[in-house]
Order: C-alpha cells, then structure tokens, then sequence
C-alpha cells in the first residue's frame, strides 16, 4: 500500500503518527491460529481462512453507536498505531475478522482485499453503466477502478497518467480485453490534455474518480 511506503520513506504525513519499534502492514489474509479471552465467535473457528479490517473503532463514540464506525473519532489502525501483519502472527479483534472462501478468494486476491475495497467503493458511488468514466491515476486502485468501471458496462473510460510506466499498464490492460472504448492520456506527452479528455469521454466525463493522489 502507499501507505507503507510512506513509512518507509518517512513522509511528514506518516512520520507524525507512527511511532517506532513498530510491526507495519494493515492487508494480508490467513488462518486463525488461537482465540484470546472472550475472543470466539459463533461464525470463526481455528484453522478457519479469513482477511480483516485493520481499522479499530472504539464502539462507544456517537459515530460508532450510530452504525458510522467508518468515521468512528477514536480510529486505530493496526500497522500505523499498533502492530500490523508484516510477521507471522498478528492480533486483530474478532469484530474485525472477515471469513473467505478459498474457492473463490485464493490468498493472491485475499492478502489485496483492503485495496481492492477502495475501489469498489470508489466506483460504487455512482451507476457507471453506460457512463462516460474518467479514471485520472492508474496505479494499482487506479487499474481496479478500469476494470471495474468496464465491468458496470462504462461506454467510454478515459484514464489519465503522468507515469509512463503505469500509462503503458493501462494500455496493455485495455488491449488485452480488447477495448475500444477506453483511452489512455499520458499527461507529459499531450499536448492539450483537457481537451483530449473532453474528446476521449465524448464531450466530457460524467463520473470522475480521482485516484493520482495529487
């Protein structure tokens, strides 16, 4: 996640909240091994393959009660202010655990879940069927977002990119499915990159997802 290489490189904005020695990492998949006190739940068993949410919510705040735990005002998140995944065991509420279904999940897809959520609830905000869908990033969120976007049956997707590596990912993807309708801007060699975003959407997008980060 980028947030892990923020750590790493210590960027002002992690640097502030992290507070070595400390255990990284908030996405990964495995098996339960053991249940703390009062730990055990009717739908976990040992052994059994599941992935977590790795932000802690209090439960008591008026967000919390009132079923916003998203923006719960006391959040912890395990991996930045307490220890994370990147080992071989680690400690999550049984609250936060998520059952798997290995035949439909395998750990590849399971270990990516927590990013794969922000593009599924990125591009759920709004219909995308027959939509004119611009996608400006295409890092790894960024190209979850695409296919996505082409699975709701987008008419036209427009992706917009200053890094010519991830440019050239979006390309190989939309000529891998075969897509006529998606277009790939590489910022740094157009020309007039609003008004070939205006073309590529035909007139101008309906739906913006905003995934550079910029």
């Amino acid at each position: 996640c980028g947030s892990d290489k923020h750590i790493y490189q210590w960027d002002a904005s992690m640097a502030g909240m992290v507070k070595p020695p400390r255990i990284y990492g908030h996405e990964f998949c495995g098996e339960i091994v053991a249940f703390g006190p009062g730990g055990k739940r009717p739908h976990l068993e040992q052994g059994q393959y599941v992935s977590a949410e790795m932000h802690v919510t209090c439960g008591a705040c008026r967000p919390c009660r009132t079923g916003r735990r998203h923006i719960c005002e006391h959040t912890k998140i395990l991996g930045v202010h307490g220890d994370g995944c990147f080992a071989q065991y680690v400690v999550v509420p049984a609250f936060n655990v998520v059952p798997l279904d290995r035949a439909i999940i395998p750990p590849k897809v399971g270990a990516f879940l927590d990013a794969l959520g922000n593009a599924v609830h990125t591009t759920q905000v709004a219909d995308l069927a027959g939509k004119s869908v611009a996608v400006l990033g295409y890092g790894p969120i960024g190209a979850m977002c695409a296919e996505i976007a082409r699975i709701s049956g987008a008419a036209r997707i427009a992706i917009t990119e200053v890094n010519a590596l991830a440019a050239a990912h979006a390309r190989k993807w939309a000529k891998a499915r075969g897509l006529k309708q998606v277009t790939v801007i590489e910022i740094p060699r157009t020309k007039d990159p609003v008004g070939s975003l205006v073309e590529a959407t035909g007139g101008g997008a309906d739906v913006v997802l905003e995934l550079s980060g910029a």
